[in-house]
């Protein structure tokens, strides 16, 4: 039997959880905020170090994308680790005519 996009979700989520808690984020908190106008905003916050984001979503209902259909859009993600080291890469090089 195939599983609701509720049940994707939530799995997905875990997911996410336990991979966090491997990288050494050991008190995480989720908040959800509801529509505010905009769409639904997902943020999963290190408790170790306060104001730590981890993870932000952001998701609306769209009816316009395919005509007839409503759909989840994707606004944007925010995925980090504020405590892993910058390492500088050089820019991708561009062709030039």
């Amino acid at each position: 039997m195939p599983r609701s996009g509720l049940a994707r979700a939530l799995h997905a989520i875990r997911r996410l959880w336990f991979q966090l808690r491997a990288k050494g984020f050991r008190g995480l908190r989720v908040e959800i905020q509801a529509p505010d106008g905009g769409g639904h905003t997902l943020r999963i916050l290190s408790l170790d170090r306060p104001g730590e984001l981890l993870v932000e979503v952001r998701l609306s209902r769209s009816r316009s994308a395919f005509p007839g259909m409503e759909v989840i859009a994707l606004e944007w993600m925010l995925l980090q680790n504020p405590r892993a080291r910058f390492r500088f890469r050089p820019l991708i090089p561009v062709a030039y005519r």
